[in-house]
Order: structure tokens, then sequence, then C-alpha cells
């Protein structure tokens, strides 16, 4: 399954632009500050939810956890707390508990209740159930016969629902006298349930007594009169049926509008994770694989040309009255969470490739945009199979855009789901949405071999089938169009993304003990998908590609239709190893790296000609944090490849490496001297070496001094000599470096002083990720003019090499570079930039049909249109988003670029009137004037006036997150007073969790400049810009 994820915020939005044009990037979700804004204050309402947890141990007996002592007065006996919330599970009630406020399912975590007295508090503390999520196994699984029919037909949609049957032949592995299956939200016919046996037809065999179910677990226990016989073979059966989802989950009802404005509904099914069981009795983990046939049922007397789709090709239709029921081929050995079954009306393309059918569907009137995922579909499907093994066992593979589709896509075997995004509009769409439609296809149809034909033992094993299929995303892309980049966009992008999110206490390792249904989803995250392909791209690199390749058709054919763990795939790939005489225990090199979360730093000695000294060590991003207690399988220590390049010899950092061209740290080891040939003498002056070449290994590298200073003046002297992802490598770690204390402010600063003179969308992209929070804690400060003036001189060339020229074959990578260009061309006063933005915006304001500005620049162009234009600018970017009504236009954040100090009061004032903005867009309007720095005072004077307004109508929790989030860029003393003095208020009672983290915002603000004040008045001054600063 692939995240919904099409762009990454390109380049920096300096306070008062807009998010730049689009940009993919893998494991997130590309989002405006705005929109960012939202999803806080979204999660701010969460956090003001309190929950009911409750743990089954066993029918009927409730655990319940209990932490606060305030939750009832006069205060509860612990006993009597607990009892109290195991008399309202009793009695149904299973969301909301008034006593209870935090779950616990692992052994580890404890049950706990506290009552308070006048004098004394007591508690008790007793260890928390582990609750099995996991099925019996005394059955499994052989075979299914499910009938489907969606009622979707007609104008009200409340009214849908869905029917169906099922009949399961199950193999028995132990006595058992029940048969346990999941189901969520079905209503089962009590009277269709049968049971029987299959190896012996004149017996009768045990019978279905009764049922029961436990709603925590999903469980559909059947209970016979008789244990069921190990060895044989029996057949359960029943009818059900449920309404119609529309939570995007299960089988659930979708729909799109006509030409005509006609709403047209359809079926679809999202089965991962785990959702199977919303659409019939199954067991449903992914272990449990069964073949099944598949009849769907469909009208045929709508008017519209309904179809079915499932994973394999019909190959027979019964007429029913009315309807039409279409059986389907027997699927291969499959998990229930890649079943998909879609009614719908939809049109395709379609072509013959590889043997199979290959299509690309759509709603008919948006065929026309699915030309070009078919075009890259066919390409991509034709390299897998020619790359790996077995062959792909389907007669054919549908690839359908569906509205309104939950995640990015889904890799259901042979009908893979996505959402509308697969669809590319010439005009519309960005070159963001190409990189996303052609790396997502190529994730999916990964994942018909890295999932489907082996699945994971169960989700602790998640990363076999995700961090596979996000590292051949790019890099099959990359093979078929090199031209793109993919690797070094993945680096940037994924790569530098994901070392930020492991980088906390809090993250976890790949190999991730998941158990409940809430867990299991939650692992769908950056680790598994982007740190996961990382360490995949570290594998590739130890194998070498060939090799690897083997290795892994070695652990596909051995597991085919069956499952794995991480076990099996390191066990395959070493065996190859050793059959082709180069013997690589990858057991030993990436066992860590799977079991433990974080990565390593390396830090860099050159000790003399020809040597250097290594070590290692734990990285958080907070390297003063308190880890006493923190366990890890291997110490927190990793078998590490160390490359090397130096001033000696620059070609490695180019060279196509061999295992045996690897010097390795071992786990064992926390330190090392390695002697290599390469290694400079240190004495010589700008002498210099780079560790972790092309940041194949997913570990930070840190220097001396001496050779950090060195490297900064070569990249000065000539960046070429570095290639682009080594650019992008040292500015990336010396920034994230910086920021944990272990390098200075000066080197982090001068990593970037060579810019002016690259072009290149990589080693910019390395920039971006740390420019937001320098820009915006220097913008308010006495260095900003010469800073702005650093940064209009580093933007000039990559302007005036790129201008705002974008062609039809002009590659992503370097459209991203131009719309990234021109933001900060245009935001920092290159004068060329701010004349093309002025011009094609009025081109475009003189006639919107023909002169239209370019999808990937109209964020740039229009914002800087209004920020160095007039009013008439201003009042037609009005125009644009009234048509438009939505926070998610580029015209609606342009209207905050102005710096019309009247045009922002105007909007301030406004914002609560429901009629120049909308209720539901008040807070992203006083968020976005507070953000450009013309009107942050006047953003806080409002938000003073108009507090218990505010407080009204915004709620408590969107008025906290405002608060909370406001401080960017305010870093000023008098900023701290008013904000303490506010907090003293009555008013702000409330808020005073808000008004203190905003507080402590504010003065880290301001104590980053008084600490670093002096050293980047010292940078700016050597790079020319001291007559800015103030004497």
């Amino acid at each position: 399954m692939r995240d919904y994820t099409v762009t990454d915020t390109n380049g920096t939005t300096p306070n008062g632009t807009a998010p730049m044009s689009d940009e993919k990037r893998s494991g997130g979700v590309y989002i405006s500050h705005g929109v960012g804004f939202i999803l806080l204050l979204l999660a701010a309402c969460l956090a003001v939810l309190v929950g009911l947890v409750v743990h089954l141990v066993s029918p009927g007996q409730v655990i319940c956890t209990c932490d606060t002592p305030t939750v009832a007065t006069p205060p509860l006996k612990p006993e009597e707390l607990r009892a109290r919330c195991v008399g309202l599970v009793d009695g149904g009630d299973l969301k909301v508990c008034d006593a209870c406020s935090k779950k616990t399912t692992t052994a580890a975590a404890t049950a706990t209740a506290t009552a308070t007295a006048p004098t004394t508090t007591t508690t008790t503390t007793t260890p928390a159930p582990i609750i099995n999520y996991r099925l019996p196994t005394a059955v499994k699984p052989y075979h299914y016969v499910l009938e489907l029919q969606p009622e979707i037909y007609g104008t009200n949609s409340s009214l849908f629902t869905f029917n169906g049957t099922v009949s399961i032949v199950l193999n028995v592995t132990e006595a058992t006298s029940n048969v346990t299956l999941h189901k969520n939200d079905l209503t089962i016919d009590n009277d269709s349930l049968s049971f029987r046996p299959l190896d012996n037809l004149s017996d009768r065999g045990p019978a279905i007594v009764s049922t029961s179910y436990d709603e925590v677990r999903e469980f559909y226990v059947l209970h016979l009169d008789n244990d069921l016989q190990p060895g044989r073979s029996y057949e359960v059966g029943m009818s059900f049926q449920a309404k119609m989802r529309t939570d995007g989950l299960g089988l659930y009802l979708s729909s799109y509008k006509t030409d005509l404005n006609e709403t047209i509904y359809l079926a679809s099914t999202q089965f991962e994770a785990p959702h199977a069981r919303k659409a019939f009795p199954c067991f449903d983990e992914p272990a449990l694989k069964a073949t099944f046939d598949i009849t769907l049922v469909k009208k045929v007397t709508t008017g519209r040309n309904y179809r079915t789709l499932t994973n394999t090709e019909a190959v027979s239709s019964e007429t029913r009255g009315n309807y039409t029921a279409d059986k389907f081929a027997t699927t291969p050995v499959m998990s229930t969470y890649l079943l998909a079954f879609i009614v719908c009306d939809f049109d395709q393309w379609e072509n013959t490739t590889s043997n199979i059918t290959y299509r690309t569907l759509a709603r008919p009137n948006a065929l026309q945009h699915a030309d070009r995922a078919q075009k890259y579909g066919i390409a991509l499907f034709d390299w897998f199979e020619k790359t790996f093994e077995p062959d792909y066992p389907i007669t054919k593979l549908d690839n359908i855009a569906i509205p309104d589709f939950t995640s990015g896509a889904m890799e259901n075997w042979g009908l893979i789901t996505y959402r509308e995004t697969l669809l590319y509009e010439v005009g519309v769409s960005t070159a963001s949405q190409d990189s996303w439609i052609v790396e997502v296809i190529s994730h999916e149809i990964t994942h018909q071999w890295f999932g489907n034909i082996v699945s994971p033992k169960w989700w602790w094993w998640l990363w076999l089938n995700e961090s596979f299929a996000s590292f051949w995303d790019f890099h099959a892309v990359e093979a078929i169009y090199p031209r793109r980049r993919s690797t070094e966009q993945f680096v940037v992008q994924s790569m530098h993304a994901a070392m930020v999110v492991d980088g906390v206490q809090t993250s976890h390792p790949m190999t991730n003990d998941v158990e409940s249904n809430a867990e299991v989803e939650g692992s769908f995250d950056t680790i598994t998908y982007s740190k996961g392909a990382c360490v995949v791209r570290m594998m590739h690199f130890t194998m070498g590609e060939e090799l690897f390749i083997r290795g892994l058709n070695l652990y596909l054919k051995r597991h085919q239709y069956g499952v794995a763990e991480h076990k099996d795939l390191f066990n395959a790939l070493t065996e190859q190893s050793v059959a082709e005489g180069t013997p690589i225990n990858m057991t030993d090199i990436f066992e860590p790296w799977v079991t433990q979360m974080n990565y390593p730093l390396v830090t860099v000695r050159v000790t003399g000609p020809g040597t250097i000294h290594v070590r290692q060590e734990r990285f958080l991003n907070n390297m003063s944090s308190n880890t006493t207690g923190d366990t890890a399988p291997y110490g927190y220590k990793w078998t590490i490849p160390i490359t090397i390049a130096s001033s000696k010899n620059s070609s490695n950092l180019n060279k196509k490496y061999s295992y045996n061209d690897i010097v390795w740290l071992a786990k064992t080891e926390a330190d090392k001297n390695i002697i290599d040939p390469v290694v400079p003498d240190p004495s010589q002056n700008d002498a210099w070496v780079v560790v972790n070449v092309q940041q194949y290994g997913y570990y930070r590298v840190n220097y001396e001094e001496r050779n950090w200073m060195a490297l900064v003046k070569q990249l000065e002297l000539d960046h070429t000599v570095f290639p682009p992802l080594t650019r992008a490598q040292l500015i990336n770690d010396a920034w994230a470096l910086q920021q944990t204390g272990l390098v200075t402010m000066g080197i982090a600063l001068r990593t970037l002083n060579f810019l002016k003179n690259d072009v290149d969308y990589v080693s910019w992209r390395a920039f971006t990720r740390h420019d937001d929070y320098l820009i915006a804690v220097v913008e308010q400060s006495q260095f900003y003019g010469a800073f702005r003036e650093f940064m209009r001189v580093s933007a000039n060339k990559t302007y005036n090499h790129y201008r705002m020229n974008i062609q039809d074959d002009t590659l992503p990578i370097d459209i991203f570079q131009i719309s990234r260009g021109s933001n900060y061309a245009c935001t920092f006063g290159v004068q060329e930039c701010m004349d093309d933005a002025l011009r094609l915006y009025r081109e475009w304001m003189m006639d919107t049909v023909n002169n239209r500005i370019d999808p990937n620049l109209m964020d740039v162009v229009t914002c800087n249109a209004v920020r160095y234009g007039g009013i008439e600018e201003w009042n037609f970017a009005y125009s644009q988003y009234q048509q438009s009504n939505t926070i998610r236009g580029s015209s609606f954040y342009s209207l905050f670029c102005t710096t019309q100090p009247w045009l922002l009061q105007r909007m301030l004032d406004k914002a609560l009137d429901n009629t120049t903005f909308p209720s539901s867009h008040a807070v992203s309007v006083i968020y976005n004037v507070g953000q450009n720095a013309a009107a942050r005072e006047m953003t806080w004077n409002f938000i003073k006036s108009n507090f218990l307004t505010l407080h009204n109508k915004l709620g408590q929790a969107a008025l906290s997150a405002l608060i909370t989030n406001l401080p960017s860029g305010y870093n000023k003393e008098y900023f701290v007073n008013e904000l303490q003095s506010f907090a003293n208020t009555t008013q702000a009672e409330a808020y005073q969790t808000s008004f203190q983290e905003a507080i402590k915002k504010t003065q880290a603000d301001m104590d980053w400049l008084e600490t670093n004040g002096d050293v980047i008045k010292e940078w700016l001054t050597e790079q020319g810009f001291g007559e800015y600063l103030p004497y």
C-alpha cells in the first residue's frame, strides 16, 4: 500500500509566501503551512478527547486502565473506580468511560488507579494483561466460495447495502470445539449457518450450537457440539448483509459527478489492514492464505454500463432477472487483505504485454487523463516481469483510479486501486504529480511479488512488503528513465526526512512488535516505508545489483504463495552469495538494522597518512536525551559499511563499489582504525576525506573541524568535485549535527556558501530542509538585511540559468528546481524574477483561458505578483479565491503575500464575518496573516482584542493551536512580555498550556539568536555583506 503522497513542500515558504509547486516525496503528504496548521488543529482536538480503554482477557473479563485522580467527586477507591469502568463496558458502553483515559496492550504496561484523600494518596498497580489478537491455530482456511451483491443504485445513498454468502473449506490441525473467524459490522443470518465434513459426506459431523462475538478482537466464534478432528476437512457457510460503508474501508461506497452533474455511485474495497472482515466473514490474517472463487452481482437495468472487477478475469455470467452474476477464475493462494471487489461503470485503456492484459481504468469523463499511467505501467510491468521470479501468476493486471480513495494506492493482486491522482491532465497537473504517477505504479507493481507472492508471516514484518516496494519504486523508475535521477531524489526527499523521524527515542524498529488493529494500522509509517527503503538500498549496495536480485529471486521462489519473516530473507540472500563464491553473512550485517530503532553516528578522525579512526554511537536528534534504561538487541551498535573518498582520490566519489571494496565497522566494535591509501596526510593544506560515499549507508558522519573546513573550501573552490548527492549529504549532516551541538553553527552556515554557484536541484533540496527555521528566526533580527542579500546572490545564478522556462520535455527534477529557484529569487529580490512573475500574472489577468500560468509555477507567480503588485493584483487573487472557495488553491495563499498593512488588517477584520471568508476558513486566514512579517504585531493585537470572540467562534482547541503556532519569527523580548502579560488575565485561564508553549518557543528563538548572533555576523561579513550589518 502506498500512502497518499504527491508532494513535498518544494523549497522554503518564507513568511508571506505560498507553498511552491509540487514535488513528490515518499512516505509523507504534501501540506502547505495553512493545511499543516489545520492538521495541528485536528491533533489538538484529538488531544482533548477522553476515551475508554478496555482489554478482554477472556469472554466476560475486562480490564480497564485508569490513571487520573480527578475523574470523580467524591474520590473513589481504586477498586471502585475500576469496577465502574467494567460496569460500563459490561453494559455495552465501549466508547465512553469518564474514569479511564489510557490504553495499554503489552505486558510491560500497567493498570493504575489513583484515589485522592485530604492527607494521603494511595496508588495500586497491577500488571496489565496481554491480549492475544491472533486467531486460534486449530483450523486454517483452504478455499473460499464468495458471492457479493452491492445495492448501490438510486439516489438515496443512505439506503445502500450489500449482501453475500460465503462457504469456507477448513483444514483442521488440532482438535477444537469451535471455529473462530473475523467479522466487523456484518449481520450474519443465523438460519443460514451450516457446517459439514467434506471427507465423509455421510458423517454429519459436529454441529453449531451457538455463536459469540468478541468486539475488541472482532472474533466471530462458532461453538460446536463436538471436537473437530485433526487432519480432516470441513466446510462452514453463512449469508450476511451490511450497510455500504462510507469511510473508505472494507466494502465501501464511492461516487463521481458526470459532466451533467449527475451523481454516479460505485462500490470499491480497501482491505489493508485489516479490513476484509468488514466485507465478509473470513480469516483476516496475512498468513492464513487460501484460494478464492468469487462471484459479483450487478444490476443491468440502471441505464448505465455497470461492470464488475476482482483479482482475476471473469469466466462466466448468469442472468438473474434484473441482475447479472459474474463468476471469476480461481485466484492464486493469497491473503484476504489482497482481495478487491469493484462494481462501477468505468472505461479503460487496454494493451497486451508480457503475456498479460494490462489495463488502466477511470470514470468515463476522465479516461483521457489515464493514458500516461497506462504508458508508464506497461514499461514498468515489463521490467519487473523480466527481473523477478517466479512469473506473475494472473492473466491480467488492472489499475483503477477511484474517487475518494483513502490511501495513495493499494496493491490488490491483479486489481490495483489508486486515488484519482493517477490521472494526469495536461496544463493542470504538475511535475510532482507526474513523478507520483510513475513511482506509485512502480511501488504497487513491486508488491505483486513482494507482498503478494510472498506475504509477511504477521504484521511485524510489514517492511518485507513496504520497504521493498519503496526501494524498487524509485530504483525501477531510474532503470527505465535514468534522466529522472529518481535515486538522488529519493535520498534528499525521503532518506533525509526518515532520518529526522527515526532520530527520536519514540521511534520503532523495522521489525515492529504490533498486535492490535490500531497498532497494525499505525505501522504504515515513515519507518516502515522510507527508513526501510534506505536499509534495502544498503542491502543492494552491499551485494551489488545482480547478486542481490538473484538472492531475492531465491527468496521469492522458496516462499512463493507462502509467508516469511526477515530471517527467511537474510538466509536466502546469504545462501545465494555463498553459492556464487562471495559469501556475505546478511543476517550478521542487517539483523541490527531491522531489529533496532534509530541509526548510528560515525565520527571520523584522520590520524595520519593512510589512516582514519572511526567511532560509532547511537544518533538522536537530541544527543543530550536521557537514555538511561534504553535497551536494544545489539546495544545500539550496528555493522556499518565504511567507504572513503578524499582529496587524494576523489574518483571514489563516483566509484561502483563491490562487497570487497567496503570496510565494515562491526556491531561488536565501538571504534577501529582503518588503513586506506586514499586517506591524505592531514598536515597537507586543505586535504579532506568523505566517508559514506553517495550516502549508501543509513548513518550520519561527523568530522574534525579541520576536515569540515577543508570540505567547505573545496565546495567553494569547485563544488563539482563532489557529486550532487555528496553536496546534499554534507549540508544535511552538518545541519543535523549542528542542531545537536556536535558541529558549530559556523561550519553549518559555511556549507551553504557554494550554493551561489550551484544550480542543481539535489543540493538546493538539502538546504530547503533546514531553511524555514533559519529564515524565520533571522527575519526579525538585525542580520536580516545581510542575510537577504546573501540569499538574493545565492538564488541569482539558478534563477537566471532556468528562468521560468518550462517546456513539454523539461524533466520533472528540473521543473522542481525551476519552481524552487523562482521562489527564492522572487522572495529575496532578484529583479528578473519579480518582473517575470508580474508579467505572467498580468497576462493571466487579461485572459485566464489562453494565458494560463504553468501549474508548476502557479504558487510562485501568484504569491510574488501580489507581493510586488498593487490592489489590482490582490483583487484579482481574491476573485479567483471566491470562484474556487477553497483554502487549498494558490489564489487563497497569495492573498497573504501582500506587503500592504491595510490589506492585511482588512483580512484580519473580515476573518470572522462569514462573508469575505467562510467561517471554516477563519483560522487559516488569521494564521496566514500572522506568518507575514509585515503583520505579526497587528495579528497579535487582533487576537488580544478579540480573544473572547475568537474563543466563542473558533472553539478552545482551534484557538489553542493558533496561539501555540503563532510565535514563528516573533523573536522579540517585548513579545515574550506580551504573551506572559496576557496569559495572566482571567480570559486566558483555560489557555495556560498554549501560552506557555508559545513563550517557550519565542524564548528559544531569542536564545538561538543570542548564541549564534556573532557567528552569523562573522559569516555574513566573510561573504561580503558586512555593509548590510549594524556597526
